[in-house]
């Protein structure tokens, strides 16, 4: 009845344009805490609120209000993944992309790139994750964005690894984790530094790369980030 009350009042567009707004920049602060150390209550709050997040998002898109939406899948991705939502993120942002608006090289296609190609990761489909790491590194690279290159190239390594290219793997995690440190990005050190440590001892380093991924453990710690600690530990 509410809803029935809405979309009959001369206020329905303005309200929903309301809701879109607050929710897609919801996403956004969320984002850098899903990985931190109060990320089980974010996880918790982001799920609680996982219908207002999808009704935000369907209606930016209708509205034609790409970039924002972009952004904000981009950022829910982790959520998507931690909780089991692989599919329908995946879904959601691929059909942003498609959009003939979300085709300009922004940040926000470079958020969802990014983003899409995590998913599809997880799902072991990795033609695509290749493809939208790819696109998105490039991305980054044309327009000179410092954490972005650092995010690009990190999930480029993963790429090349799918190729069985260890060797230009490591060197993209290499590059990741100067930019990182250039940046002052701890949580990006901490998951070079761990992926670093696993190129080093696939080539049978061992001692170098128990020191590397010690490193990323400790920063691990500090940042709070409880999903990249399991896997590195």
């Amino acid at each position: 009845y509410g809803l029935e009350r809405l979309n009959s009042s001369a206020e329905a567009e303005e309200i929903r344009d309301r809701h879109a707004t607050y929710f897609l920049d919801l996403a956004q602060r969320a984002e850098p805490e899903l990985t931190g150390t109060d990320q089980s209550r974010w996880l918790d709050l982001v799920s609680n609120d996982h219908d207002n997040f999808r009704a935000a998002l369907t209606w930016a898109t209708e509205r034609g209000n790409v970039e924002p939406a972009l952004l904000a899948a981009g950022a829910l991705w982790r959520f998507w993944h931690q909780r089991g939502h692989l599919a329908e993120g995946r879904t959601r942002t691929e059909e942003l992309l498609r959009q003939p608006s979300a085709s300009s090289r922004t940040i926000g296609r470079f958020k969802a790139l990014s983003g899409a190609g995590s998913l599809a990761y997880w799902q072991n489909d990795y033609e695509p994750t290749r493809a939208y790491y790819r696109e998105a590194l490039d991305i980054a690279r044309d327009g000179n964005d410092r954490p972005g290159i650092a995010l690009g190239a990190l999930n480029m390594g993963f790429g090349r690894l799918l190729e069985g290219d260890r060797n230009g793997a490591e060197e993209l995690f290499r590059e990741s984790a100067a930019v990182y440190e250039e940046v002052g990005d701890l949580l990006g050190q901490a998951q070079t530094e761990t992926l670093i440590g696993w190129m080093l001892s696939l080539r049978g380093d061992i001692e170098k790369g128990l020191e590397r991924y010690e490193h990323g453990v400790a920063l691990l710690r500090e940042v709070g980030d409880r999903f990249g600690l399991a896997d590195s530990l």
